[in-house]
């Protein structure tokens, strides 16, 4: 799966541009923007000229088409790492996952593992007792151009409810939870891509996403009832009325209380754009 570098990257720009306002606020008029701009957008042209070839570097690298050279900066001392654990009879778990940038994609893993995964940079797994683990990156990772991106695709248990944390930075997340049994959920993201799939049949979901400068997409299943709050302070809902009619405090499946299955969901964030299908 490619990797999607343009939210990140004009992001990164709004998050510069409100600096150099705030710079003026509270500089008393010492910082001008107006003449920031105008002695030095050349350099702007050639940091966007300089962000267009590292993307182009980076989409070759994925198709196998890099430039000479590249191989010898690209991930030196990178190797996919490989991790099963197995679920002991653990009546639940409880996984955290510390993941910095790139791309990370979690969904069902085999039966009878509480994870199993490949975890490109390494993985330094945590246990905290019986079906619980916290996963973090391993700080050993070699530098070079590429050396904070990682990519991680982790199988979880579905045979036992779960709770789930997951911490990312600059990232594209593909959470598929749509066959596992998750009870509480924690997203907490900062400049990121992120898509949600949840829970069909968990019985009762509770989740609370807090983003930063992000893109949220959430997939509720067929059959399972929303209740959703979002809390925003600058960003903008697409939320599908059809099926979530608007509430006192924000969005809910007409079923809500009497649903099997449901989710009470929480969105919390910056600059963030919430999609709700």
């Amino acid at each position: 799966m490619a990797y999607r570098w343009g939210p990140i990257f004009w992001g990164v720009v709004l998050i510069g541009i409100g600096a150099l306002f705030l710079a003026e606020q509270f500089s008393g008029g010492a910082f001008d923007v107006g003449e920031f701009f105008g002695r030095w957008w050349p350099l702007l042209l050639v940091l966007l000229g300089a962000w267009f070839v590292f993307q182009a570097l980076v989409e070759g690298r994925a198709s196998g088409s890099r430039p000479a050279g590249w191989a010898a900066w690209g991930r030196p001392g990178s190797p996919d790492q490989q991790l099963s654990m197995d679920i002991e009879g653990a009546s639940s778990a409880d996984i955290a996952i510390a993941f910095g940038a790139g791309e990370l994609t979690v969904s069902r893993g085999p039966a009878g593992k509480l994870l199993e995964g490949t975890f490109e940079g390494g993985v330094r797994p945590e246990a905290r007792g019986p079906g619980r683990v916290r996963l973090s990156g391993d700080p050993g990772w070699s530098w070079g151009p590429g050396w904070w991106r990682r990519d991680w695709r982790v199988g979880l248990t579905g045979d036992v409810p779960l709770s789930l944390t997951v911490e990312t930075g600059a990232s594209r997340n593909d959470l598929d939870l749509s066959d596992l049994r998750v009870t509480d959920l924690g997203v907490r993201t900062g400049a990121s891509e992120t898509v949600i799939r949840l829970p069909r049949a968990a019985g009762m979901t509770r989740a609370k996403v807090d983003a930063g400068a992000a893109s949220i997409r959430v997939h509720v299943p067929d059959g399972v009832a929303l209740r959703l709050q979002g809390r925003m302070q600058v960003g903008t809902n697409d939320v599908d009325t059809r099926r979530f009619p608007p509430s006192t405090t924000g969005w809910s499946s007409p079923d809500f209380d009497s649903a099997a299955n449901r989710v009470e969901l929480v969105v919390s964030g910056g600059l963030a754009t919430l999609q709700v299908r």
